[in-house]
């Protein structure tokens, strides 16, 4: 039950990333504390990935980037390449807000090696 309820929250998070970008990191905030509660470290990363994103649209790039620092994290030992490759993808833009453009260089040319090897479907 709470691995449902927890994407049923990430999906929300997603669903009001361009609406209400507040709304969406609460919703990613509140999947991450229930995964963490539960301890699926997969959903945690996802949930970190949304409310990294959410951070990013709201215009925070610097928490953006720590939130896909941790997503990442987990997801290299939780998640498939398709995660890895989309928390890789999203990170790009905050990165390069930061002035931090070799490791925006870096996550995109891993993504790429992902999409390429045929791991992942479209980002």
């Amino acid at each position: 039950m709470p691995a449902g309820v927890i994407d049923r929250m990430i999906e929300a998070s997603r669903a009001q990333l361009r609406v209400d970008a507040r709304r969406s990191a609460t919703l990613a905030g509140r999947a991450a504390r229930i995964a963490d509660r539960v301890g699926d470290r997969e959903r945690l990363g996802r949930s970190l990935r949304a409310q990294a994103n959410a951070l990013s649209v709201g215009g925070d790039s610097r928490s953006a980037v720590q939130f896909h620092d941790r997503a990442l994290a987990l997801l290299e030992i939780h998640g498939s390449d398709a995660d890895i490759a989309r928390t890789l993808a999203a990170s790009i833009q905050p990165l390069i807000l930061l002035g931090e453009y070799d490791r925006a260089l870096a996550a995109a040319r891993r993504a790429r090696r992902l999409y390429e090897a045929g791991k992942v479907g479209p980002l």
